[in-house]
C-alpha cells in the first residue's frame, strides 16, 4: 500500500472517531447578490447546506484580555484594556459529508442557536476534509431551517367502515 493511501485511511478513521464523539448538526448559509443594472433591482439568492455530522470542537470558555494599543506601543503605564468573550468555534468537516458544499470565507454557519461568520477555512491533505473557524456574531438573526419531507406534505386520515 502506498504512503498517501495509508495516510488517507488514517485521516478518515480519525474523522470517523471524532464524528462519533463530537458530532453535531451544523447549517451553512451562503447569500449571493446579483444587481440588474437596467432596473437597479438586487436579487438575493440564499443557499443552505445542512451537515448532520460535523465535528464541533469545544469553544474557549475562558474570557480573553486585551491591552490597549498605547500600552503596547509606548510601553507606558497601564491605561485601559478590555475583557471580552471572543466566542470562536472550530468545526471539522469530512469531505464525504459535504453534499457538494465547498466552504468559503463569505459564508456563515449556525450552531446551537448562534450565528458564526467564517474567518478561516483550511483544507486537509488528500482532500479528506476542512477545518473551519467561525467568529460568533452576537445579536445576529439566526434563520431556522426546516427540512420538508414527503411525510410533512401529506395528510393522513383514518376511516372506519361500520
Amino acid at each position: 500500500m502506498s504512503h498517501p493511501q495509508r495516510n488517507t485511511r488514517f485521516i478518515r478513521r480519525t474523522l470517523y472517531s471524532l464524528k462519533r464523539r463530537y458530532g453535531g448538526s451544523v447549517t451553512f448559509h451562503r447569500d449571493s447578490e446579483v444587481l440588474d443594472f437596467e432596473t437597479g433591482k438586487k436579487a438575493v439568492t440564499k443557499t443552505v447546506w445542512v451537515i448532520k455530522r460535523a465535528i464541533v470542537l469545544p469553544s474557549d470558555v475562558q474570557p480573553k484580555f486585551v491591552y490597549d494599543l498605547s500600552f503596547i506601543a509606548n510601553n507606558k503605564e497601564f491605561t485601559m484594556g478590555g475583557i471580552f468573550d471572543a466566542g470562536p468555534r472550530r468545526i471539522i468537516l469530512d469531505s464525504k459529508d459535504l453534499l457538494g458544499y465547498v466552504p468559503q470565507d463569505r459564508d456563515y454557519f449556525t450552531f446551537d442557536g448562534s450565528r458564526y461568520n467564517i474567518v478561516g477555512v483550511r483544507r486537509f491533505e488528500y482532500n479528506t476534509g476542512y477545518i473551519i473557524v467561525g467568529q460568533e456574531v452576537k445579536g445576529a438573526p439566526v434563520r431556522e431551517v426546516h427540512l420538508v419531507s414527503a411525510r410533512h406534505r401529506c395528510l393522513f386520515t383514518q376511516s372506519a367502515v361500520i
